[in-house]
């Protein structure tokens, strides 16, 4: 078995719960898990945490999306400081229908 076919599993689950943060990879890549840790991290450090439902790594589309509290501006300050955590941790993502490069591998 190869960890690193197109849809293989290299975790033994593609979901956990961080700093109160749903995190979901969907094929369990260790490398999408990785960034949105980083990522659940950075935000809780900033006092933001409590502000995501949860993020999204699609890995079909290679392509990271965060749910958002209700009534929570993504583009408001703190939406921006939410944004710049995942510029800093993340390597694809949609934030408010556009799509940003972040880390770079």
């Amino acid at each position: 078995m190869s960890y690193f076919e197109e849809k293989s599993s290299q975790l033994s689950t593609g979901a956990i719960e961080a700093f109160g943060i749903d995190l979901l990879t969907r094929y369990a890549r260790a490398g999408e898990m990785a960034e949105m840790l980083q990522f659940a991290e950075l935000v809780a450090e900033q006092g933001h945490h409590s502000l995501l439902v949860s993020v999204f790594y699609d890995s079909n589309a290679c392509l990271c999306t965060f749910t958002l509290v209700d009534g929570l501006d993504p583009l408001s300050d703190v939406g921006e400081a939410i944004k710049q955590c995942a510029i800093e941790t993340i390597s694809q993502f949609d934030w408010d229908g556009s799509v940003y490069h972040g880390r770079q591998h």
